[in-house]
């Protein structure tokens, strides 16, 4: 009976002590989880991200020291394409053109400043439908000929919008535009003021019209 006593007491230990070791492998699981959740958050806020591998080894410490090696390499990418982000946002909004991005489903996601004016957008105009922004059937038949096209497109429109620089309501724009790669896919539009040009070109063409009368006039 003792000797049964005894075997059923030490499996008892055993038991416990095999549960008490499941139970702290488990919350250092738990923890190393909560490191690595707490370094993925960092990163993508762009908060600097602490080693979580110290004193791990196995299977976790495999894993730990991998984010540990990854993390550092995705904070410089993550800065070099935040800075090449700046430039290229501080490129366009210096352009005299007009700059408009916007997806497949035609809503608008990028327009620089030169854009808002000569398109007469609102604030809160990212993400709207253009159709809703921009109440020119030209515009429309330019939007949706870069969508559809696979070359570039290219053309004139005549755009009835005041423009509180120049106090003009109407203006002549050369529209380049030019499909976005996907998923998912866009266009980029380029709209280029040239409403003097064409002034120009008609008061030349007058010009020679009338010069050419006035000479065949006896």
């Amino acid at each position: 009976m003792s000797q049964a006593w005894a075997f059923l007491m030490g499996m008892a230990t055993a038991t416990g002590v095999t549960v008490l070791v499941v139970a702290a492998r488990r919350r250092r699981a738990m923890r190393l989880v909560e490191e690595l959740i707490r370094g993925l958050r960092a990163l993508e806020q762009g908060r600097p991200v602490r080693p979580v591998s110290v004193g791990v080894s196995g299977l976790w410490g495999r894993l730990c020291r991998a984010f540990d090696v990854v993390a550092p390499r995705l904070e410089i990418r993550i800065a070099q394409l935040e800075q090449e982000h700046q430039q290229l946002r501080a490129v366009l909004e210096g352009m005299a053109e007009g700059v408009i991005a916007i997806d497949s489903a035609r809503r608008l996601r990028y327009a620089n400043a030169r854009a808002e004016r000569l398109l007469n957008l609102r604030a809160g105009a990212v993400g709207r439908l253009v159709p809703e922004l921009i109440r020119s059937p030209s515009v429309q038949d330019a939007v949706d000929a870069t969508l559809a096209a696979t070359a570039p497109y290219r053309g004139e429109i005549t755009l009835n919008a005041f423009d509180p620089d120049s106090r003009v309501r109407s203006r002549v724009l050369a529209v380049h535009g030019a499909r976005l790669p996907g998923p998912p896919p866009g266009a980029v539009l380029v709209f280029h003021d040239v409403t003097n040009l064409r002034r120009l070109e008609r008061m030349r063409q007058d010009f020679v019209a009338n010069a050419s009368h006035e000479l065949k006039t006896p």
